[in-house]
């Protein structure tokens, strides 16, 4: 409360951090000239495709081990 009230906490915030309202050096020109689109993406796709076959692959290796356990009459 002592902080705020004797402006110790509007000083130290002032001065400790960055300007969040200023660039210090903006950049000249702009590279990026279109939108992503999902061809930009494709790579995003190809490793969540990939996880989820690693996944149901994980699944079904539980389900066939869990009946192999239960059932040693199976194999």
């Amino acid at each position: 409360m002592a902080l705020t009230e004797n402006g110790l906490y509007s000083y130290w915030s002032k001065f400790s951090g960055p300007n969040a309202t200023a660039c210090v050096s903006p950049p000249t020109k702009i590279t990026v000239k279109s939108s992503l689109s999902p061809s930009n993406l494709w790579g995003m796709f190809v490793v969540l495709v990939g996880g989820y076959a690693v996944g149901m692959l994980a699944f079904v290796l539980e389900i066939l081990h869990s009946l192999t356990l239960h059932s040693p009459n199976l194999i």
